[in-house]
């Protein structure tokens, strides 16, 4: 992602609150359990553990609708339970419980030594698998943006460089999670600006078991004529990522990315022909760049769901004021960003590949019956009128496989006072992209008890727009 933020933010509330550098910063409240000790950090500060789960308002919805995420969305989200456990001043791990059986999970590193300066765009990287999705992301914090109550802990013992994987493994352990998947900058410490502070994320979204959600959706004040299309998604048992893509931009930005990768995938237009011609590879080449932005879009989305619950707005936030000041970078630029970001590999993803010419395929052929129409397409079902001596017929044509190539036809009848029905079967020959020669052999009978087979054979022709 190409991004760039600088932030400045208050978290509302009646708090007392502290000037640091432009930002305000609230005294911790309550709903928090005695603090995780480690070698050299004090006992005493803000930072502490959240173990009653803290669940999501109506507010919180609109936050999450405000993103460009749908009610469905915001409905589950607000059904979740977050925790948050401190392991010390630099090392804590978020978590949400969901109602379907998944779970989300974010274990923060902060260190000195970051590459990057507050206000640059995070970097986010993703993959997943059948059951996972893994997440990771860097930025920086300025030290001076930071709650001062906050800085002895987070100072204390602070990593001079990006924490080790075993370190970032050990955060992980600590909460029954697999070891991180490395997907953020070097793992080897170096000494840094300690005007600045740097945050690694390694986060992973599990849905092992799919089970369905049993809540009604005015279980969260959301109205059911709003929920979004991702509702049904997640009370299917869709696992999370999945059903995050049913959104309606996110779907609408991977229907046109799939359509670009179609058209890459099965040429039409002249220029992708000669270029895939001139240049062995290149239809692997721009296959894989699709690929990669339509991952993009869903790890966009992905990241931003977890990211939110450490929101201004969120549950762990308004318990936890100083957690925002570390997440706060990150969440806010995604959060504004996701619309822009989406849309900008839409828009590549579509320069990328000229557009293919639509193909459709006129359909002529004479006899006992005559026909003359337009197929759009010979891999899906189709239906082709025909005409004879004082009545009308309609058949329709089922493709027996992706091929199109073979299938079954039935007719239906009708004019001065007689109809008629049957059945058969249809073969179509010719090379790719045609024209194509349809022979279809059926046998049918007409309400006066006659019956016969008949075989007839049409001209497919190619036609392009």
């Amino acid at each position: 992602m190409t991004r760039a933020t600088q932030w400045c933010w208050s978290l509302a509330g009646a708090m007392a609150l502290v000037v640091v550098t432009g930002c305000t910063a609230q005294a911790p409240s309550g709903g928090t359990s005695g603090q995780q000790t480690s070698a050299g950090t004090p006992v005493s500060g803000p930072a502490r553990s959240i173990t009653d789960p803290q669940h999501e308002d109506a507010a919180f919805g609109a936050v999450v609708t405000g993103t460009g995420l749908d009610g469905g969305t915001a409905a589950f989200m607000m059904l979740a339970g977050s925790t948050l456990k401190v392991i010390d001043g630099h090392t804590f791990v978020a978590q949400q419980a969901f109602p379907n059986g998944a779970t989300a999970k974010a274990a923060y590193h902060l260190y000195t030594g970051s590459e990057m300066t507050p206000g640059q765009p995070p970097v986010v990287t993703t993959t997943r698998s059948q059951n996972e999705f893994r997440f990771s992301l860097t930025y920086a914090v300025a030290t001076a943006d930071l709650p001062a109550e906050l800085l002895p802990q987070v100072l204390d013992g602070l990593p001079g460089g990006v924490p080790s994987q075993p370190e970032r493994d050990s955060a992980l352990a600590a909460i029954g999670l697999a070891p991180a998947w490395a997907g953020a900058g070097p793992a080897v410490p170096m000494d840094g600006d300690p005007s600045n502070v740097g945050v690694v994320v390694d986060g992973v979204i599990s849905q092992a078991v799919e089970s369905g959600i049993d809540h009604a959706v005015n279980t969260t004040n959301i109205d059911k004529t709003q929920a979004g299309t991702s509702w049904e998604a997640f009370k299917s048992g869709k696992k999370v990522w999945d059903a995050l893509e049913a959104n309606g931009t996110i779907a609408d930005a991977l229907k046109r990315i799939a359509a670009a990768r179609d058209c890459a995938e099965n040429p039409t237009n002249p220029i992708t022909k000669q270029d895939y011609a001139d240049h062995p590879g290149a239809k692997e080449e721009i296959i894989k760049k699709l690929d990669g932005m339509s991952d993009e879009v869903t790890g966009d989305a992905s990241v931003l769901f977890v990211e939110l619950f450490t929101d201004a707005g969120a549950g762990l936030v308004k318990v936890a004021p100083w957690l925002g000041f570390v997440t706060g970078p990150a969440t806010n630029f995604i959060k504004e960003n996701l619309g822009k970001d989406i849309e900008g590999n839409v828009q590549a993803a579509e320069q990328l590949v000229p557009p293919c010419r639509r193909i459709t395929y006129r359909v002529t052929g004479g006899g006992r019956v005559t026909v003359n129409g337009t197929v759009a397409s010979i891999k899906a079902p189709f239906t082709v009128n025909g005409a004879g001596d004082g009545f009308r017929v309609v058949f329709t044509f089922t493709p027996g496989d992706a091929t199109g190539k073979f299938g079954s036809v039935q007719y239906e009848g009708w004019g001065e006072g007689i109809t008629m029905s049957g059945s058969g079967e249809y073969t179509i020959t010719g090379k790719d992209p045609g024209p194509y020669n349809l022979k279809k052999t059926v046998h049918g009978c007409v309400n006066d008890g006659n019956c016969a087979t008949t075989s007839d054979t049409w001209k497919l022709t190619p036609q392009t727009q």
